[in-house]
């Protein structure tokens, strides 16, 4: 027979897991974010690299360095919202529960 402090120590145990298993998904998120801004802090450095190397026609290295920041700035951002949403609906959950 199962006691009413055994049920007790099965809760809060349930509890302790789900709550863990929350702070690791969020750890994961900002890892995944901080992945994403150093792949975009290395495509601005490859823009800056063909700059200073093709001395010859600046034109086409300026365009593709504007590019390239563009592109990078494009996906930084996009993960910031992203994990802007996914915090927001775990925030919306919680008061929901």
């Amino acid at each position: 027979m199962v006691t009413k402090k055994t049920m007790k120590r099965i809760i809060r145990s349930r509890d302790n897991r789900v709550q863990l298993a929350q702070e690791r998904t969020e750890l994961s998120e900002e890892r995944t974010l901080l992945s994403y801004v150093r792949t975009a802090l290395a495509v601005i450095g490859v823009g800056l690299v063909l700059s200073k190397l093709y001395i010859g026609n600046w034109r086409w290295i300026t365009l593709i360095t504007i590019v390239l920041f563009l592109i990078s700035i494009i996906i930084i951002y996009e993960e910031i919202i992203k994990l802007h949403k996914l915090r927001f609906l775990r925030l919306a959950k919680k008061r929901k529960n």
